[in-house]
């Protein structure tokens, strides 16, 4: 699978841990994710994803061998109509991936948020509180916009790996490594008070304007940004559909 995305804007290389973690962070169902296969070769999937009356379509991705046959429309398809119509389907798409773009667009979905992803330097103090984030400890917590898919509370529980960081007025939540999920409170005071280190926030609604500013300021930087494209589900659509081979 990692010859799909060798040319994918953002370097990603594919390991069995890799999506294993993932897998079970966004809540992968296996018997409705798909792959396309060739005298028992792996060249495509589409991979679903179910939390809160929505169908993440977590992993879409052809070796480019196998680009411009309608394959990756045909996984689509089949998805469509397998997957429970009680369900909305969504997929994430970095805005530089115009081809995805026009795939997903002639599809059905549209556009329905937009974010940034920035990463850069907290020069805190490490004067807040660090615990493994829990259920108890979740229970309150109120982030500064809708998360996306893979980074609201149920997944990031899901996940294991996630510590909840807590200031006077603000929190994070955060990988040991500095991967941010969430942000809730004043940025300025949590940032001041967690450890002095290089963290990435990724999938930062571009609404929230206020908070954007304040890390570019602050010496963050882009370095992807990405659509949320959502279809809403028709009663009895029917899709024509071949079996994979």
């Amino acid at each position: 699978m990692n010859r799909a995305f060798a040319d994918y804007p953002i370097p990603i290389h594919v390991t069995d841990k890799y999506l294993e973690n993932r897998f079970r962070r966004a809540g992968v169902d296996p018997e409705l994710s798909y792959g396309l296969f060739e005298e028992d070769r792996l060249y495509g999937m589409l991979v679903s994803s179910f939390d809160n009356g929505i169908c993440n379509f977590l992993i879409a991705g052809i070796d480019p061998v196998k680009r411009g046959n309608g394959m990756l429309r045909e996984m689509f398809h089949r998805a469509f109509e397998e997957i429970p119509e009680d369900y909305s389907l969504q997929v994430e798409v970095l805005k530089q991936n115009e081809r995805a773009i026009h795939i997903y667009s002639s599809l059905g979905f549209g556009i329905e948020r937009s974010y940034v992803l920035l990463k850069g330097p907290t020069h805190g103090n490490g004067t807040c509180t660090t615990a493994p984030l829990s259920k108890e400890n979740a229970k309150n917590l109120e982030p500064r916009f809708r998360p996306s898919f893979e980074n609201t509370l149920s997944a990031l529980l899901r996940d294991g790996g996630f510590n909840l960081l807590r200031s006077n007025n603000g929190y994070l939540v955060m990988t040991p490594s500095g991967s941010v999920a969430q942000i809730g409170g004043n940025p300025e005071d949590i940032l001041a008070a967690a450890p002095d280190m290089d963290i990435a926030f990724g999938n930062l609604d571009e609404k929230d304007t206020e908070l954007i500013s304040y890390l570019e300021r602050s010496g963050f930087k882009q370095y992807a940004s990405q659509f949320e494209m959502h279809m809403e589900r028709r009663p009895h659509t029917v899709f024509k559909s071949t079996a994979l081979s």
